[in-house]
């Protein structure tokens, strides 16, 4: 089964509702040292104005999910924290507790 990015964002839709206001697809999001390209999927939460949560989602070769979760606000730099999960329900649970630290 070939990989899709936009069935990927469907089961985001679906598992992640409501812990997210809004979720984008850069299908061209970087690429690496050989030269593919990689898919990303992003998850923006809005606390405030101004003030938005992100977690930057990547799909490694060996499976499973990198993420990059984002806090950031107008007045400061972004935090960045990486982390790798093994299964889309333990990505949601890393999300809502990242969720949790802000709310």
């Amino acid at each position: 089964m070939q990989f899709c990015v936009r069935d990927e964002v469907e089961h985001f839709e679906e598992s992640f509702h409501p812990y997210y206001d809004a979720i984008k697809i850069d299908e061209e999001y970087f690429e690496d040292h050989e030269g593919h390209e990689r898919a990303a999927i992003t998850l923006v939460k809005q606390l405030q104005e101004r003030v938005h949560l992100y977690g930057i989602i990547t799909f490694p070769d060996g499976g499973g999910y990198d993420v990059d979760f984002v806090y950031e606000n107008d007045n400061a730099v972004p935090g960045i924290t990486k982390n790798h999960f093994g299964s889309r329900e333990e990505l949601l649970e890393g999300w809502k507790n990242f969720l949790s630290l802000y709310k």
